[in-house]
Parts: C-alpha cells; sequence; structure tokens
C-alpha cells in the first residue's frame, strides 16, 4: 500500500469512518460515567477500548523510534488500563491522547524515513475496537453518531 493511500485511510478513521464510525462519532455523547462503565463482568469499558487503542498505538511509535516492545508485565498493567478517576477532565485527557496518537501516526506515515510495516495493522485493529464501542454503546442504550 502506497503512503498516500494509507495516509487518507488513516485520515477517514478520525474524519468520517471507512466502513465504520469515526473516532469522533463513536465518542461523541459520552460523559466519563457512561465511558468507564462496563456492561459486565466480561466485557471491557469504553474508556479501556480506548486506552487500549491508545496503548498499542504508542508501541508502534515507540518501535518506529527504535525502542524495544514492552514486557509482558507491562502490557498486563497497561493495555486495557481502567481509568483511576472516571472525572470529565480525565475523560477529555484520554480523547486528546487518542487524537495525538493519531495525528503522531499520521505524522509518521507522511515521513518517508519511518518503518510503517505495522500501520495497516492498525487500520484493523481501531476498526475492530471501533466495532466493540459501538456494540457497548448500544448495550448502554446510547446509539453512535454516524
Amino acid at each position: 500500500m502506497e503512503r498516500t493511500e494509507l495516509l487518507e485511510l488513516w485520515g477517514d478513521m478520525w474524519k468520517e469512518g471507512n466502513w465504520v464510525p469515526s473516532w469522533p462519532d463513536s465518542l461523541a455523547d459520552l460523559g466519563a460515567k457512561d465511558a468507564a462503565r462496563s456492561p459486565d463482568a466480561s466485557c471491557h469499558s469504553i474508556w479501556q477500548e480506548v486506552a487500549h487503542v491508545i496503548f498499542w498505538r504508542r508501541v508502534t511509535l515507540a518501535r518506529m523510534a527504535g525502542g524495544d516492545p514492552p514486557d509482558g508485565e507491562t502490557v498486563e498493567r497497561l493495555q486495557f488500563a481502567a481509568p483511576s478517576e472516571a472525572t470529565e477532565d480525565a475523560w477529555a485527557a484520554e480523547i486528546e491522547s487518542l487524537k495525538r496518537t493519531q495525528d503522531e501516526i499520521a505524522a509518521a506515515i507522511a515521513d518517508e524515513s519511518k518503518d510503517i510495516s505495522r500501520i495497516p495493522y492498525h487500520l484493523i485493529h481501531d476498526a475492530y475496537h471501533l466495532g466493540r464501542i459501538t456494540q457497548i454503546r448500544g448495550i448502554q442504550g446510547i446509539q453512535p453518531k454516524f
């Protein structure tokens, strides 16, 4: 896949979605309480789904910069981290972190010196978690905006 095509697809995930709702639409009208609420013990919350996506995006960004993969304990602790406090400010900061990783990966895709071989997998990964968020919203009775 060409960088320009990949960059377009990556941007679509934030702007308008691409067979799935966009990130902003998926997170619209969600307060901290709803984002942190898990439908049942076997299901992550929307907040945890977002934290998971951010975690793996940061791993990819670190790997692009020459960093090592995280150890198993770090993965276990952080990949579906629940919020330490479910406040509106903390939720807004989590969404801002998601947007920041969106922009950082877009910049990496545009940078010809970066190895972007992991990025197509993020498209698939993100689409899966956007679907999970849509399902959790539905269970909570909150319809997505798409």
